[in-house]
């Protein structure tokens, strides 16, 4: 069995060079969650967008607030964790941007994904279109149940809610 996990990310800008600013993984089987902020991140280098919109809510949820060093050891450990007795290995990472996979794997470095047995997945790769446009709706309608949007952990768990509820595996 593989494990999916939800993942999305914040960061300073959609430019070359972005920096990470936080990031949560969110596992599709239990409840369980890590939502991380970069501690050293240069959050001078937000655009307006973020500066306005990603920022102020940052801090929100208890986040583990931790260097890019401690994040990367962190994410390793967590996977581990979940791990712990399986059969299998292989962690797919789900998420609805490549700026999310891309912002991981350079925290992690660039052998992580091979040696940590985790893969990068977009999920409009895995549904027809008229089943991506029901999986939006849903991601759209979950951010505005919880009036929140633009929050890594939020935004990871409106993906799992959206994939839970469109039956998908």
């Amino acid at each position: 069995m593989n494990f999916q996990v939800f993942l999305d990310c914040e960061f300073t800008d959609l430019a070359v060079g972005a920096e990470l600013l936080s990031i949560a993984l969110v596992d599709h089987y239990s409840d369980r969650e890590l939502y991380i902020v970069i501690s050293d991140a240069d959050r001078e280098r937000s655009s307006a967008f973020v500066r306005e919109g990603v920022l102020p809510l940052i801090e929100r949820h208890t986040p583990e607030v931790l260097s890019r060093k401690d994040a990367a050891a962190r994410i390793t450990q967590w996977l581990d964790e979940l791990r712990v007795g399986a059969d299998s290995r292989r962690v797919v990472a789900l998420a609805d941007s490549d700026w999310d996979w891309d912002l991981l794997v350079q925290l992690q470095g660039a052998d992580w994904p091979q040696i940590a047995e985790v893969v990068g997945c977009q999920i409009q790769e895995t549904m027809s279109p008229s089943r991506l446009s029901a999986f939006f709706m849903e991601v759209d309608a979950y951010h505005l149940r919880h009036q929140e949007h633009h929050h890594a952990l939020v935004d990871a768990r409106a993906l799992k809610s959206a994939w839970l509820l469109g039956g998908l595996p």
